[in-house]
């Protein structure tokens, strides 16, 4: 058992304590997790240093004290004061790969799996303010591009949602790889959301769908994508509700729509036969 204090150099006056309970062998040794707390505080630190002390080792004082206070430099996170998009292409070999985002509390908030082969996903999270850690899983070891193995190429991207790049994360990674995040964003409630969807029919088709659009919004952009994340089809449409959307010119295959106005950013996955 033993007394914890832990502080970012620099900003000791926001001193946390914690009270470990357990009992050790002589040499034994055992991963204490300190308790999460507000990143305001350590986002004010003049100085990026880690520090921690211990006492009261079995609760009373230390007969040899200089092994109690130990300092470890960090680089903070990335702070979005914007909800973020994350752009995941997969290679050939999608069944691989997975991905989940997770809370302070280490809680999953956000997943997908399942995933298609040499496609692009596009997921706008919806995270109330907070710290958050996006992880990209491979099975194999291999990341997003292993090039000796001829499994194609893949790649990871966070944006914005006007497609500002943010971060272009490594694509061999190995098993997996980590994006820490500080979010200050406030989330779009559910039912802003259920307002703000546009519908396309017939998918499949053969090129000829209907879009509809929310009707609060016009003046959209209308971008489509093919498999490589590639933009092989832009328009913009002002007007409000139906509207045709020829595509017959493009190749048979997957692709991903994307209609985007002021204040509304949706994406849906098509396909032409």
């Amino acid at each position: 058992m033993g007394t914890y204090s832990y502080s970012w150099q620099g900003n000791l006056a926001l001193t946390y304590s914690y009270s470990w309970q357990g009992n050790l062998a002589f040499l034994e040794e055992e991963v204490v997790s300190l308790p999460t707390i507000s990143a305001s505080d350590f986002y004010g630190a003049d100085q990026n240093l880690f520090y921690v002390e211990l006492s009261q080792p079995n609760g009373v004082n230390d007969e040899y004290i200089h092994n109690n206070i130990n300092r470890s430099s960090f680089e903070l996170a990335p702070s979005h004061d914007f909800q973020i998009v994350i752009w995941f292409k997969t290679n050939n070999v999608a069944w691989q790969n997975s991905y989940e985002v997770y809370d302070a509390q280490a809680n999953v908030v956000f997943s997908k799996d399942d995933l298609e082969p040499n496609t692009v996903y596009i997921d706008t999270l919806n995270l109330y303010p907070g710290c958050y850690e996006f992880v990209a899983y491979d099975s194999e070891g291999d990341g997003m591009n292993n090039w000796p193995d001829g499994v194609g190429d893949g790649y990871i991207k966070i944006k914005k949602q006007d497609e500002t790049l943010v971060a272009n994360l490594e694509k061999w990674f190995g098993e997996y790889l980590r994006y820490n995040f500080l979010n200050t964003a406030e989330p779009v409630s559910v039912g802003e959301i259920a307002l703000e969807q546009f519908n396309i029919w017939p998918n499949p088709s053969n090129g000829e769908f209907t879009i509809e659009l929310p009707r609060k919004f016009d003046n959209c952009e209308v971008k489509v994508f093919n498999i490589t994340g590639s933009i092989v089809y832009k328009t913009n449409i002002k007007n409000r509700g139906s509207s045709s959307l020829k595509l017959s010119h493009l190749p048979k295959g997957i692709y991903l729509i994307k209609v985007k106005s002021a204040g509304f950013d949706e994406n849906k996955k098509i396909v032409i036969e």
